[in-house]
C-alpha cells in the first residue's frame, strides 16, 4: 500500500502534467481543453499543498528513489484514470519527457515555492528585471523618407510555424481527441467531416502532399533576395518527441528549402521556434541546449558565415550582414513563460542576449547600417515575459532609427505589434512595427499561408506586404491546391506607406471602422474558418496591436471600460 506521503506525490505529479499539457500549447481542439479545464477544476490543490508535494518528491529523490519508479506510476495512475481523454501512449510519451525536465529542475534544488508558481499554482516567482543601459545616447530621431515610387525594389520571402508532419494519412480521423490526429493510429473517420483530405485538414498539420506544392511555388516565383523562416517545424506530437526526432525533422525542411532555392543561390535566416524543444518550451541556458543549436548552425553553414554559426551554437541567436543590411535572429525562448529554466536566470539577461543585442545595434548605428530583426515569438503576446519584453521595448526605442522592421510568427495568425516611443503611453510617436506572419500549417482553422515583403533596396523601408494562402477546402473538394494572392496591405487598409506610424492610424481607423476592422479579423485566419469578431473582440484586438508588451493591454483595455477577465483572447493556436 502507498503511503499517504507518496499518493500527495502522485496527485501534485498529475496535477503538474494537467496543467503543463495545458499550458504547453499541446491542447487545440475545443473538446480536448474543455476536458483538460474541467480536469483542473476537479482536481483543487492549494499553494501549500502542492509546496508539501514537491517537497516529498524532493525526499524521495534524496532517499534514492529512482526517477523511474516514480515516473511508472504516474504513467499506470494516468492510464487507469485516462481523465477521458488520453491514450496510453500519450500517458506514457507525456510522463516521461515532462518528467524528465521537472526531475532535472528538482536535482538543481529549485524550491517548493518556484516549482508551484511556475505551474500556477501559488503566486508566479519573480523574474528580474535586467538594467538596460547603452553605450551611447539616442541620437536625434530623424522620420522616415517614403521612397520614390520607382525606387529600386527587392523581395524577402517570410515563412513561419511549418510544423510539417509526415505521418499524417489521408482518410484517418481528424477528431481523435488528443493533441494531434489524421495519423494512421487514430483510425479511418466515421464522416466527411471527420475525415482526412488529401490536401490536410484545419484540425492537423501540413501534410507532405501540400507542403511539396509550396515549395514548387517557391521555385517558380521569382526569386526574393532573401528569406526569413522564424521557427516551429515540428509537428504538434509533443508527447512522443525526442532530441532526434526534433533534429530530424528540422534538418529534412531545411534540405528541401535548400533544393528550392539552390538555383538561384538565396540565403535562408532561420530563428528557432518552443516547438524545437524537448520537451516542447524547455531551452536550457547556454550552453546547455548546444544538442540542438551545434547541429543546425553545421546544417545551416551554407546560409550563415563563420561569426554567425559560432553565436548560434552558443545561444540560439545570431547576425549577419546581407546586401548592406544586417539580419538579427534572435531567440525568443529567452522570454518564454513556459520555458521553465528561465527560474534559474537571476540576471534578468537569460544567455547575455540583450547585452548582445544592444551591441549589435550599436556597431550598425555607428556605420549606418539598417537592421532586420527576426524572431519567433512576438514580444507583445502573453507568452513573452513582462520583464524581459520591457528591456527588449527599451532597446527597440533606442535604435529605432537602425530597425528598419520585425518579422515573427508564433501565433499561426496574421497579426501586427507596435511600438511606441513612451511604452506606457499609446498616445505618443510610434517607433516601430512588428510583423506576426500567419502560419504554413493549418492548425487549427487556419489557411496556410506565406508572405512577401517587397522593400527598397537603398533605404530597406517596406513597401508592401503581400500575403498568399491556399483554400484547404477547395484544395480538397478539388484535389487541385492554389497558393493564391490574398492581400496587399496597403491597398487592403487604404496605407500609402507602411511606416509605424501609418499602422498606429490604422488601429485608430478600426476603433470607428468596423467594416473594415472585420475585413481584417477575416484574414487574421487567412480565410479560414472563425466566429467574427463583437465590439469587445474588436476593442482587445485593438489593444494587442497596440501593446507590444504584454502587460500593457491592461491600462488599453480599461481606456475601452473592458476588465482583463472579459477580454477577448485570440485561440492559442502555437
Amino acid at each position: 500500500k502507498m503511503s499517504r506521503g507518496k499518493e500527495v506525490m502522485v496527485m501534485v505529479a498529475i496535477i503538474i502534467l494537467s496543467i503543463t499539457i495545458e499550458i504547453s500549447q499541446a491542447v487545440h481542439s475545443s473538446s480536448f481543453r474543455q476536458k483538460i479545464d474541467s480536469l483542473h477544476l476537479d482536481l483543487k490543490f492549494t499553494c501549500e499543498e502542492c509546496e508539501i508535494g514537491v517537497g516529498i518528491i524532493q525526499g524521495l529523490i534524496e532517499s534514492n528513489e529512482t526517477e523511474s519508479d516514480v515516473e511508472n506510476f504516474v504513467i499506470e495512475y494516468c492510464i487507469a484514470k485516462k481523465f477521458d481523454m488520453t491514450d496510453p501512449i500519450v500517458c506514457k510519451g507525456l510522463v516521461h519527457l515532462f518528467g524528465v525536465e521537472l526531475f532535472s529542475i528538482i536535482k538543481l534544488e529549485a524550491s517548493p515555492t518556484i516549482v508551484c508558481g511556475f505551474l500556477g499554482v501559488c503566486a508566479a516567482p519573480p523574474i528580474p528585471k535586467w538594467q538596460v543601459t547603452f553605450p551611447k545616447e539616442k541620437p536625434p530621431h530623424v522620420p522616415p523618407v517614403p521612397p520614390p515610387f520607382d525606387a529600386d525594389k527587392g523581395t524577402i520571402l517570410h515563412i513561419s510555424d511549418i510544423h510539417l508532419d509526415r505521418l499524417y494519412t489521408e482518410g484517418m480521423n481528424t477528431q481523435c481527441g488528443e493533441p494531434i490526429c489524421c495519423r494512421a493510429a487514430n483510425g479511418i473517420g466515421n464522416s466527411t467531416e471527420t475525415t482526412a483530405g488529401y490536401w490536410g485538414d484545419y484540425n492537423c498539420d501540413l501534410n507532405p502532399p501540400l507542403f511539396e506544392t509550396l515549395l514548387s511555388v517557391f521555385e517558380e516565383m521569382d526569386p526574393p533576395d532573401f528569406v526569413f523562416w522564424t521557427g516551429d517545424s515540428p509537428p504538434h506530437d509533443i508527447w512522443e518527441q525526442d532530441h532526434a526526432s526534433q533534429i530530424n525533422i528540422t534538418e529534412y525542411i531545411t534540405q528541401r528549402l535548400q533544393a528550392s532555392f539552390s538555383q538561384h543561390n538565396t540565403t535562408i535566416f532561420p530563428s528557432i521556434g518552443n516547438h524545437e524543444g524537448v520537451p516542447v518550451n524547455a531551452f536550457p541556458l547556454p550552453p546547455d541546449s548546444s544538442w540542438l543549436y551545434s547541429p543546425l548552425a553545421e546544417k545551416w553553414a551554407d546560409w550563415l558565415d563563420m561569426q554567425a554559426q559560432v553565436s548560434f551554437q552558443w545561444g540560439g541567436y545570431f547576425d549577419m550582414e546581407i546586401n548592406g543590411f544586417k539580419i538579427i535572429s534572435i531567440n525568443t525562448n529567452y522570454c518564454n513563460n513556459l520555458n521553465f529554466w528561465l527560474y534559474f536566470d537571476r540576471t534578468g539577461d537569460p544567455g547575455k542576449q540583450l547585452e548582445w543585442l544592444i551591441n549589435s545595434l550599436q556597431a550598425s548605428e555607428d556605420i549606418s547600417q539598417r537592421v532586420y530583426i527576426i524572431g519567433h515569438i512576438p514580444p507583445g503576446t502573453t507568452n513573452c515575459l513582462s520583464n524581459w519584453s520591457g528591456s527588449y521595448n527599451e532597446i527597440i526605442n533606442r535604435y529605432e532609427d537602425t530597425i528598419i522592421a520585425q518579422f515573427f510568427g508564433h501565433t499561426h495568425i496574421d497579426q501586427f505589434e507596435i511600438f511606441y516611443e513612451e511604452m506606457n503611453d499609446k498616445k505618443t510617436r510610434p517607433t516601430s512595427i512588428a510583423y506576426i506572419v500567419p502560419s504554413v500549417t493549418s492548425y487549427s482553422n487556419i489557411n496556410p499561408s506565406f508572405r512577401l515583403y517587397t522593400y527598397d533596396r537603398k533605404s530597406g523601408y517596406i513597401m508592401e506586404s503581400t500575403t498568399y494562402h491556399v483554400d484547404l477546402p477547395q484544395a480538397n473538394q478539388n484535389n487541385n491546391p492554389v497558393w493564391e494572392w490574398e492581400y496587399n496591405a496597403t491597398t487592403a487598409y487604404n496605407l500609402t506607406t507602411l511606416f509605424p506610424a501609418d499602422w498606429d492610424e490604422l488601429t485608430h481607423i478600426f476603433e470607428t471602422d468596423n467594416t473594415l476592422f472585420q475585413e481584417y479579423n477575416t484574414r487574421v485566419y487567412s480565410g479560414g474558418p472563425n466566429n467574427g469578431c463583437d465590439e469587445k473582440c474588436r476593442k482587445s484586438t485593438i489593444c494587442g496591436q497596440r501593446s507590444a508588451i504584454s502587460t500593457l493591454v491592461v491600462p488599453c483595455l480599461a481606456h475601452f471600460n473592458i476588465s482583463l477577465e472579459d477580454a477577448y483572447v485570440a485561440p492559442d493556436l502555437c
